[in-house]
């Protein structure tokens, strides 16, 4: 395997972990079990059938991803 492609994964890693986390953001531990249930949150929270969209640092890894694959030779 590639750095390129572990790289990658890295960054969609991120990304689908990032979508995951963001309705819980900026809540405690209690929070998120009295809203979610003992395993906490384990599915994306859709809006208009999607998960959230791109943030701020997914957008800056995008960009970072976009200039590796165009360095790479």
């Amino acid at each position: 395997m590639r750095d390129i492609d572990k790289f990658s994964g890295c960054l969609i890693g991120g990304a689908a972990g990032d979508a995951l986390g963001y309705a819980i953001e900026f809540c405690g531990e209690d929070e998120i079990f009295a809203k979610y249930g003992s395993e906490g949150i384990t599915e994306y929270k859709l809006t208009n059938g999607a998960a959230q969209t791109w943030r701020r640092l997914d957008r800056r890894g995008n960009a970072c991803h976009r200039g590796l694959l165009r360095c790479e030779v």
